[in-house]
């Protein structure tokens, strides 16, 4: 049976670039050989380590077919570090840096209210 080379694996999504306080971010991780082919099989440990303003939750999901489907959550806005590995080797690209930022505020949403809107008084 051919094993998985770290060196070889990839990761590829949005969540290994950026994502958003108390929103869940994903990525997925390919497992690959040591001549860098897709494996077709699963059962890989790896190990995911989160560096930064929170101490996300992360979670791994094996789909049997040699790809991972990883999904975390961060509580505060910040740089992290998300380091991936098997084996105790990291994995290509490893570590991802990923901002985490509240989105910006959407005008068309926003609504204001109270006395003030209806009624003034110059110099009070």
């Amino acid at each position: 049976m051919v094993a998985s080379c770290a060196a070889e694996c990839t990761a590829t999504g949005d969540g290994l670039q950026q994502a958003t306080p108390r929103e869940e971010a994903r990525f997925t991780i390919i497992a690959r050989d040591a001549a860098g082919q897709p494996r077709r099989v699963g059962g890989e440990l790896f190990k995911l380590l989160f560096r930064g303003a929170s101490s996300p939750t992360v979670e791994q999901r094996d789909m049997g077919d040699g790809t991972y489907e990883c999904s975390y959550l961060v509580t505060s806005s910040g740089k992290y570090e998300l380091t991936v590995l098997l084996g105790g080797e990291r994995i290509q690209g490893s570590p991802f840096k990923v901002a985490a930022r509240m989105p910006g505020a959407a005008p068309h949403l926003c609504t204001a209210s109270g006395e003030g809107l209806r009624t003034a008084r110059a110099g009070a």
